[in-house]
C-alpha cells in the first residue's frame, strides 16, 4: 500500500523514588479515592506528588505517555511537523 510506514516499536524507561511516607499519609492518600484506577496506585500528577521524592527519566512517560519520544517518533517519520508561530519562533 502506497504511503504505508511500517509500525514503530519503542520504550522508555523512567525511575521514580518514593519518599519515605507514614502509614497514615498513605491511609490518607488511599482514602481519597485517587489510587483506585492507577497503575503503581498512584498519580503523580495529581495528590500522589507528595509520595514521590525524584523522578529520573521522563515525567510524562510516569503519567502515561512519553511526549518527547512520541514527538520526536512522529517528526522523523513525517507524521508531524514543527511549525513556526508569528515572530519566526517555533
Amino acid at each position: 500500500m502506497p504511503g504505508h510506514a511500517e509500525p514503530a516499536c519503542f520504550a522508555v524507561a523512567t525511575d521514580v523514588t518514593m519518599r519515605q511516607s507514614t502509614p497514615q499519609e498513605l491511609a490518607a492518600y488511599a482514602a481519597t479515592g485517587e489510587c483506585a484506577d492507577k497503575a503503581g496506585a498512584y498519580a503523580i500528577q495529581g495528590l500522589g506528588a507528595f509520595l514521590v521524592e525524584r523522578v529520573d527519566g521522563s515525567y510524562t512517560n510516569v503519567v502515561g505517555l512519553p511526549v518527547t519520544q512520541c514527538a520526536q517518533l512522529l517528526l522523523a517519520h513525517g507524521i508531524i511537523t514543527a511549525r513556526t508561530a508569528a515572530g519566526g519562533r517555533p
